[in-house]
């Protein structure tokens, strides 16, 4: 099931013109529309934040720019993205809080291969 990393990922993605507004809509009604079975509270709150943004957008209640300005209040600021380059796999988007440093390396490297 979806979480608020996942989610705000993807908003971030949006808001950072790496997908369109209609890539993000297309991804986040899918895997949002039975959050609140997850008992997961912050996710919840997000969705419901995410879809009352996009409904006021829709309905002509907000401006493109207001509706950027609406949920790029809703990443932590600064919001920690890292992107990894793999040889065959192409670059991934992982969470700061997921890397550690080698002891014997000055890079980062994941701690756990999947993301």
């Amino acid at each position: 099931m979806v979480d608020v990393y996942q989610i705000r990922l993807h908003l971030n993605a949006w808001i950072n013109g790496k997908i369109s507004l209609s890539e993000f809509e297309d991804w986040f009604v899918p895997e949002t529309w039975d959050v609140h079975k997850s008992g997961d509270k912050k996710a919840e709150d997000l969705v419901d934040e995410i879809e009352l943004n996009l409904s006021e957008y829709s309905g002509g209640y907000l401006s493109k720019e207001q509706l950027l300005e609406a949920m790029k209040s809703l990443l932590p600021k600064p919001f920690p993205i890292v992107v990894i380059e793999w040889p065959r796999a192409g670059a991934i988007q992982v969470p700061l809080s997921s890397l550690q440093r080698k002891s014997s390396a000055r890079s980062l490297v994941p701690l756990a291969a999947t993301v």
